[in-house]
């Protein structure tokens, strides 16, 4: 997810002016307080949006790079990617990977 409570003209990850792929973000259209909700029924909100997003692979992939700890970020909240952060030690290059096995094809455990 792009702007997320950050200064509008920054990228959270990387301190610089947004890239291509937040400005087609789904999530710009929203209140950045919904990604980071505290109810499950603010989660299920966040995700489908980011269920029709363009750009939730570049998304999820920032947020496992750079360790993101909170919110919902390329559809997955916390839990989900510190499970795929788990599963997968040592990964270099999350987008390779997410492009390799696709999205759906990660198996993210919240258990």
């Amino acid at each position: 997810m792009g702007r997320s409570g950050y200064a509008q003209d920054r990228s959270p990850t990387l301190g610089c002016r947004f890239m291509s792929w937040e400005e087609e973000a789904a999530c710009g259209a929203f209140e950045p307080e919904l990604f980071f909700g505290t109810t499950a029924s603010d989660e299920r909100r966040a995700k489908a949006i980011c269920g029709t997003c363009a750009v939730r692979s570049e998304c999820l992939a920032i947020a496992l790079s750079s360790g993101m700890e909170f919110g919902v970020w390329g559809g997955l909240n916390e839990r989900e990617r510190r499970s795929l952060r788990r599963r997968n030690p040592g990964v270099a290059d999350w987008r390779a990977l997410i492009e390799e096995r696709g999205l759906r094809r990660l198996k993210v455990r919240t258990a």
